[in-house]
């Protein structure tokens, strides 16, 4: 996010919507990110179509080169999944590093699994 004499630009990045093909728990999502300002990144996220649900990532690090990840509950059944990271507050800098999710098909005994919906450095 940049400013423009002192002013916010809003910035925003989404997801295409993920498709399991079946009914999962999904558990956590978590975001990889270094903040290299104080700052909030709002985090959303969409479960089946049903409206999105906000989550704020304290984006403050105590140095610039810090990479820090942080789980964020989700604990909803659903087949689908969206992503959404946005920001307006100025004169914050930061770099997401990946986005993902923590999923448990619905059957006895099945294995937690992870859905990737960034795996790249995108700057803010």
């Amino acid at each position: 996010t940049s400013d423009d004499a002192g002013s916010a630009i809003n910035a925003i990045w989404r997801s295409k919507e993920f498709d399991l093909k079946q009914a999962v728990h999904f558990s956590h999502a978590y975001v990889d990110f270094r903040g290299q300002r104080s700052g909030i990144l709002k985090f959303r996220y969409n479960v089946d179509q049903k409206g999105w649900v906000e989550r704020q990532v304290d984006m403050r690090s105590a140095y610039s080169d810090i990479r820090r990840s942080q789980r964020l509950l989700i604990g909803q059944t659903g087949r689908t999944i969206q992503f959404e990271v946005a920001d307006n507050t100025p004169y914050v800098n930061f770099e997401i590093f990946e986005i993902g999710c923590e999923y448990r098909p619905l059957s006895q005994g099945a294995e937690v699994n992870q859905a990737i919906a960034v795996n790249a450095t995108s700057n803010s």
